[in-house]
């Protein structure tokens, strides 16, 4: 027969039909397909090659046709990659790796492999792993394979481990890798206030580190609910855990809102900053259509968990979220934890909710570990982040457990303790002012407080103090004594102003009486007299891990990493950061 023939078998007008495309004679050979595809409409790869010439023509959309029709015959892995790549071509990448899960597993890889390697070419780490891992029940060892290579794994200080993408120029590995925990002090507070048994609500959880944290403190009896509705961001959490083996957790690919529907998503860079389209300004690289959910649906998945806890972390949506879980919120009275600030702004229009909701306001305060009334000086630090909410029955629940206080109830502690802890310092063989000796004093006898609303009062007292005790004396103890105490009340910004005057004070030899570290981290170093290099060490390491949010937004400080390792570095944080930062810039 000659090539223009359109009689023979199906197998043989195929055969014709790639002559034809071979010769570029794409008309011809399309018809050629379509005659042999009447004859046998099951034959998958003539769908392939009629895909292939109509692609020619510029006929994408029965390109696509095709190409779907001859995966549901049950194409050829060859097939499956046409499709991917077509996709990838029309700009709708997201819509392969559903199609892939739904595949056998030699069709789901050739359809994923294109797609990551597009986005791996693209800078995008976090969706390459993410098209890998959404196969991962059909390729078990593909996708192990290739999402090793494009993950990390991050072991917490506090405990289990974040699965996260390779990808250093995202704040979630930055952060992980840099301090081993995340950089917001209320996530101590999170491990702290939920008991085993206990629900909580993670809303906005990202890769997952706050449901990790939720989800060990409620233990295997609890449970949590976890919603993340970015798609590529939902299987990084899915992986992490399902490497922690969290089965208390359940985890919802939706966000929420005032009411149940669908949304689009707009994805930025690093998934903390993506959101609902109609909010934030960050800028975003790709939308999708997510569901949306209420608060009050939340309850039917609590499995009959009363819960204790909600995180509020949606970009600007957390009004609409309250409005749409006024019954959820009554029967669950639960603490609410959300953002003070977005795009940089206070968050008036959420706090001003809250408190129409006849919920108080309550901040964090880190020495203890604790909540305390939101008042306006602490609007005014630039560190803090998060408020907290409740009804009056919860707070006199948290305050029963020592977790919720007012400095304003307490007292300074009494003359036994401060001249207990005096002493103690003496032995120590403290030196200094007398004047330094009792401000210190005062500060370490805050720890014997019965009440939280006396230690509160006391470290408001040596705050005090050592306010007074640095404005007559700048000596490396003084104002270390300052920068702690500072620290402990959540005023990281003085904290900090004061840290870099004591280096300054070290470094020129005028160090007083070091006896008070700085930070917890280096209560054991300082618990003698440390060496002057010791002091410097500290006051260092100090400014790297409280002086920014993250090197993430400051690589200068990197510089400081590097004057820590040359002192010696005593506890190894300056070589972990210079490591980190030179992953992030090479």
């Amino acid at each position: 027969m000659t090539i223009g023939s359109t009689t023979g078998s199906a197998e043989e007008l195929n055969a014709r039909g790639n002559e034809l495309a071979a010769e570029k004679r794409y008309v011809e050979a399309e018809a050629t397909y379509r005659r042999a595809l009447e004859l046998d409409p099951s034959l998958a790869k003539v769908y392939g090659n009629l895909a292939t010439v109509l692609a020619h023509q510029g006929n994408l959309h029965d390109a696509e046709s095709a190409l779907r029709r001859g995966l549901e015959l049950g194409g050829t892995p060859k097939l499956a990659t046409k499709l991917a790549s077509l996709l990838i071509d029309l700009g709708r990448a997201g819509e392969v790796p559903p199609i892939a899960a739904k595949s056998r597993a030699e069709v789901a890889v050739a359809m994923v492999r294109p797609l990551a390697a597009h986005f791996e070419s693209a800078g995008s780490v976090l969706r390459a792993g993410a098209a890998w891992l959404a196969i991962e029940a059909l390729a078990p060892e593909e996708v192990a394979r290739e999402v090793g290579r494009l993950s990390l794994e991050v072991e917490l200080a506090a405990g289990g481990a974040v699965v996260v993408p390779n990808a250093l120029d995202l704040i979630t590995p930055f952060v992980l890798l840099e301090q081993r925990d995340w950089f917001e002090d209320e996530i101590h507070f999170v491990r702290r206030v939920l008991r085993a048994g206990e629900g909580a609500v993670d809303v906005g959880a990202n890769f997952g580190v706050y449901t990790l944290a939720m989800a060990r403190a409620v233990g295997a009896s609890g449970r949590v609910v976890a919603y993340e509705p970015a798609s590529a961001t939902f299987a990084y959490l899915m992986e992490t855990l399902r490497r922690n083996g969290l089965h208390q957790v359940g985890a919802v690919r939706a966000a929420l809102s005032r009411e149940p529907g669908e949304a689009v998503f707009s994805n930025a860079a690093s998934p903390e900053l993506s959101g609902l389209t109609a909010t934030g300004a960050a800028p975003r690289t790709w939308r999708e259509t997510v569901r949306l959910e209420t608060l009050d649906s939340a309850t039917s998945r609590l499995a009959g968990h009363s819960v204790s806890l909600v995180k509020l972390d949606a970009e600007g949506e957390e009004v609409r979220i309250l409005e749409g879980g006024a019954r959820f919120l009554a029967e669950h009275d639960p603490l609410i934890m959300t953002e003070l600030r977005h795009d940089g702004v206070d968050n008036t229009a959420l706090l001003a909710k809250l408190e129409q909701m006849g919920l108080s306001l309550y901040r964090l305060v880190p020495g203890p570990n604790a909540l305390e009334p939101l008042r306006e000086p602490a609007m005014r630090e630039p560190f803090l982040l998060n408020v907290f909410a409740c009804s009056p029955q919860r707070a006199r629940s948290l305050k029963a457990r020592g977790l919720l206080g007012d400095a304003a109830d307490g007292q300074a502690p009494g003359p036994l303790a401060h001249a207990e802890a005096h002493e103690r310092l003496v032995v120590r063989g403290g030196g200094g002012s007398p004047r330094y000796l009792e401000a210190a004093a005062l500060y370490s006898a805050t720890a014997l407080a019965l009440t939280l609303d006396d230690r509160l009062a006391g470290l408001e007292a040596a705050y005090r103090a050592a306010v007074e005790l640095t404005s007559a004396e700048a000596s490396a103890a003084a104002l270390c004594l300052l920068t702690r105490v500072a620290g402990d009340l959540g005023r990281r910004a003085e904290a900090n102003a004061s840290a870099s005057r004591a280096l300054s004070a070290a470094r020129e030899g005028a160090l007083g009486a070091p006896l008070v570290a700085p930070g917890a981290f280096a209560d054991a170093a300082f618990a003698a007299p440390p060496p002057p290099r010791d002091v410097e060490a500290a006051l260092l390491e100090h400014l790297l891990r409280r002086g920014h949010y993250s090197l993430y937004y400051d690589r200068q400080a990197v510089g400081l990493a590097r004057e820590l390792v040359e002192l010696g570095d005593p506890r190894g944080y300056g070589a972990r950061v210079v490591d980190v930062v030179r992953r992030a810039t090479r």
